[in-house]
């Protein structure tokens, strides 16, 4: 039982140490997963603008003793 448990604990570690590229001097690393094909086939990324959040007005405090109002839905886009 104890030669099980060592083996999968060696067998765990080395898994990791693979799985972070530790082994990678070794020739032993994890296939490097990437898109460079989505990079490519953006079109006019330097058209893309950031623009900070819009800031959020509180809304006015109801008078004390009466019942809060019923949520409102909000849509967003076109009606369908």
């Amino acid at each position: 039982m104890r030669t099980l448990v060592l083996g999968l604990l060696l067998a765990n570690l080395l898994l990791w140490a693979w799985s972070q590229g530790l082994l990678r001097p070794l020739g032993w690393a994890p296939a490097q997963v990437g898109q460079p094909q989505l990079l490519r086939s953006q079109l006019h990324p330097d058209a893309l603008l950031l623009q900070p959040p819009r800031q959020i007005q509180p809304r006015p405090a109801s008078a004390p003793g009466s019942a809060p109002a019923a949520p409102s839905a909000t849509r967003y886009g076109p009606a369908t």
